[in-house]
Formats: structure tokens, C-alpha cells, sequence
């Protein structure tokens, strides 16, 4: 809506996912922080003041992002020794197993409608 009665000439679907994604944390109950180093990560997840978890939020993974964002989700487990790393896009689901990380990838809605508290838990997804 917001962008059918804007005079904006871009879209920012990938801006309001994240938006989606921010605030179900907040209703979660976590306390979020965010990771920027030579790479990105968008959000860290903080349970009882230790870090456990770290998401990335993509429209969708493609050959022109996808190693921008891994790389960016493991730089942030990596310096936060974490092992839960959780990619969530539009539509796409895959598991990415890159060595000492395993990384879930999924679709914000499934994310959102799945009935884990902790957002790692690992979920069946369609192969």
C-alpha cells in the first residue's frame, strides 16, 4: 500500500522483509543486534545475554548475492561462536553446509508461521 500511493520509482520489497523479520524477533522477545565487519549480517540474537543465533535476510538468493550473503552470516557466527545461522528469504528453501556451519535456508513466512519459539529449531521443509 504504502508503495502504491508513494512517488517512489524503486522497490524496497527486500527493506520491508526485514521489517517483517525485525519485528517478529521483537515480538519474540529477543534482543537484537546487527553485525557489521568486512561483511554484513542483519540480525544477531541474543537469549539471556549470550549471542545464539544469526540471521540474514535476503528477497532471494541469486549467483549476484548469494556469496555476499553467506559470507556474511558465517563472518558474524564466526566472531560471535555461534553454530545456528539462518538464511530467510521470500520463497527459497535449501540447507547450506559450508564446513564448520550449517546454514537453514527459508521462506519469512514459513519462519514466521512455524510455532518454534527459538528460531533455529530445526524445521521439516519440502525437499
Amino acid at each position: 500500500m504504502r508503495n502504491a500511493v508513494s512517488f517512489r520509482f524503486s522497490n524496497d520489497a527486500g527493506l520491508l522483509l526485514e521489517q517483517v523479520v525485525w519485528l517478529e524477533l521483537i515480538r519474540r522477545r529477543y534482543t537484537v543486534y546487527w553485525l557489521k565487519g568486512k561483511g554484513e549480517c542483519d540480525f544477531l540474537i541474543s537469549e539471556r545475554g549470550e549471542i545464539t543465533g544469526a540471521i540474514q535476510v535476503s528477497l532471494e538468493l541469486m549467483n549476484e548475492n548469494r556469496e555476499r550473503e553467506i559470507s556474511g552470516i558465517i563472518e558474524a557466527m564466526r566472531v560471535c561462536n555461534c553454530k545456528n545461522g539462518l538464511i530467510l528469504t521470500l520463497r527459497q528453501f535449501d540447507k547450506i553446509d559450508s564446513g564448520d556451519y550449517v546454514i537453514e535456508v527459508m521462506p519469512v513466512w514459513h519462519w514466521v508461521l512455524s510455532y518454534a519459539k527459538f528460531p533455529f529449531t530445526p524445521l521439516h521443509y519440502p525437499s
